[in-house]
């Protein structure tokens, strides 16, 4: 059952739906796309925002071979922190929008919990910068924290939207070039395939508090003809073409997933990815991996970011699956 709190964040947010700009028919609507990422930015990474971390977190930028990033550091002298073993986390946005700074409070909520040090990177966004810019960001992060003397297998890579989406394709990327893996992956609320839209895309279009918006039975109904039929347009002109969005190393589920580490994949029962994140569980199944779903009851998109008492239990689940 959801707490109190969870409830007023979720009608918080589904009040605001009105408000939220719509675009100009007039315009250009790649032209519109871009203007709206611009502007999702100025909101969620200005640099103005305080974020919030606990007080055993120090946060300390570093660059990683050319890939700004920032050390969540857990307090050098406590006893009980774990000093060989370090997370990587890939922020989220839409492969668009997201920094550092708007995933600090969630990584670090995640990282005083695991009692380890939390590696936040800033890998290159569209539209300035297509795939694979981003992905190989993320590989040299990885390879960055292998060279500062870590063992792959004590790394754990966490992920949220686009980054969860990272954290699949990096391992698809990193397995068929000959290069270690990580020992642990979470990938949190993930795509599974860009060219393809799940039924949940449209059926928890009201229910998703982060992603979703109003709309009835009768547009729901004729949405999910469309995705049937192949009729609805491709969604990630800015990010890639219809071509690359083919490849495992953009939508994850196109891959096999044999050989792949331990995988906690976290998501809510009312996002417009439930139906990715079963599928991406079901064909790691059916390939071995050792891989468990918490699929969190009438939660949404990344509920992680929000502060109420779900969260802070994903969180402690995660640093838990990180600490071994």
């Amino acid at each position: 059952m959801l707490s109190e709190q969870a409830k007023q964040v979720i009608a918080m947010m589904k009040s605001g739906w009105a408000n939220r700009p719509a675009a100009d028919p007039n315009k250009d609507p790649k032209l519109a796309a871009i203007e709206a990422v611009y502007a999702e930015r100025a909101m969620i990474d200005n640099p103005n925002r305080i974020a919030k971390v606990p007080d055993k977190i120090s946060v300390i930028p570093e660059m990683a071979d050319g890939v700004y990033g920032e050390w969540l550091q857990y307090l050098n002298d406590a006893p009980d922190k774990i000093q060989d073993k370090v997370i990587l986390f890939l922020h989220g946005g839409g492969f668009q929008t997201g920094s550092c700074l708007s995933r600090r409070e969630m990584a670090s909520n995640i990282g005083v919990r695991a009692k380890m040090d939390t590696f936040i990177i800033n890998y290159r966004l569209a539209p300035e910068y297509k795939w694979p810019a981003g992905l190989m960001d993320c590989v040299t992060a990885f390879i960055w924290l292998l060279k500062k003397g870590y063992k792959p297998e004590n790394i754990t890579l966490i992920g949220e939207s686009a980054g969860a989406a990272y954290t699949l394709t990096m391992c698809h990327y990193l397995r068929d070039h000959y290069l270690p893996l990580p020992g642990r992956i979470c990938p949190f609320s993930p795509p599974a395939d860009l060219l393809h839209k799940t039924d949940a895309w449209f059926t928890n279009l009201p229910n998703d508090a982060m992603l979703g918006r109003n709309a009835s039975a009768e547009e729901i109904a004729e949405l999910l003809e469309k995705a049937h039929n192949d009729e609805l347009p491709f969604g990630f002109i800015l990010f890639c073409t219809e071509e690359e969005a083919a490849s495992p190393y953009v939508s994850p589920v196109r891959g096999s997933f044999k050989g792949f580490p331990k995988t906690l994949i976290e998501a809510g029962a009312y996002e417009l990815l439930a139906d990715d994140a079963r599928w991406i569980f079901e064909k790691m199944t059916e390939e071995g991996v050792d891989v468990k779903l918490h699929m969190w009851d009438e939660l949404f998109h990344v509920f992680a970011l929000l502060p109420m008492p779900e969260s802070d239990e994903v969180c402690e689940e995660i640093a838990a699956f990180a600490r071994g």
